[in-house]
């Protein structure tokens, strides 16, 4: 009876050594692939370790749990990245990312607050190599939407988008809303319907 015992534990211990190896590696490439900081591979491996410690990853693939417990790290940290990125890097369906980030946060009791909509911007801006300038708008429209709660229950991205079509408009570095979507990972009617709330929202002249 020990002796079977053994085996079992040691089997036990072995098929989660080889998991633990196989999401530490997948959560490595993702972090490097979207080229985020030490602090947040360190967060995820933290937060896988805890889960499968807890037999919280049972039922559940082992790449989505990784990229899930990227994504859950990027908010803890404050960098901002959205599931469609995660997704596209680790070429997971975005929803199953989705339902093993909620389990995260569920079965580890930990607390989330949001992203604020200006963490977006550069990230968003980036791509579409706007100048500084615009960028400052952006930040700008950003806190004045925020000080008027416009902000308020609506995607931080979608905001950040809006800011930055409307920043680009400004500063007479006009992009398309397709293109903002597309830096942004999402669609057009998103950035349409968000920038019309601004629009129509803020009524204060923004400076340089």
């Amino acid at each position: 009876m020990n002796l079977r015992r053994l085996q079992s534990r040691s089997r036990l211990s072995s098929a989660r050594d080889r998991n633990l190896a196989l999401a530490l590696r997948t959560i490595m490439e993702i972090v490097s692939a979207l080229n985020l900081p030490k602090p947040v591979l360190e967060t995820a491996s933290v937060v896988y370790r805890k889960a499968l410690e807890n037999n919280k990853v049972k039922g559940r693939s082992i790449k989505s749990m990784a990229a899930a417990a990227v994504y859950l790290a990027c908010h803890l940290c404050k960098h901002a990245r959205t599931l469609d990125e995660l997704s596209r890097i680790s070429m997971m369906d975005k929803k199953e990312i989705g339902r093993s980030y909620r389990s995260l946060i569920k079965d580890l009791t930990i607390t989330v607050t949001p992203i604020p909509p200006h963490s977006y911007v550069k990230h968003i801006a980036k791509p579409l190599q706007l100048p500084a300038s615009a960028e400052l708008i952006a930040y700008r429209i950003v806190e004045v939407a925020r000080t008027l709660k416009i902000t308020n229950g609506k995607n931080p991205t979608g905001i950040a988008a809006a800011a930055l079509y409307m920043a680009s408009i400004i500063s007479g570095c006009r992009k398309t809303q397709r293109e903002v979507a597309e830096a942004a990972n999402v669609t057009e009617v998103t950035v349409r319907n968000r920038y019309a709330n601004l629009a129509r929202d803020i009524q204060v002249d923004i400076y340089v």
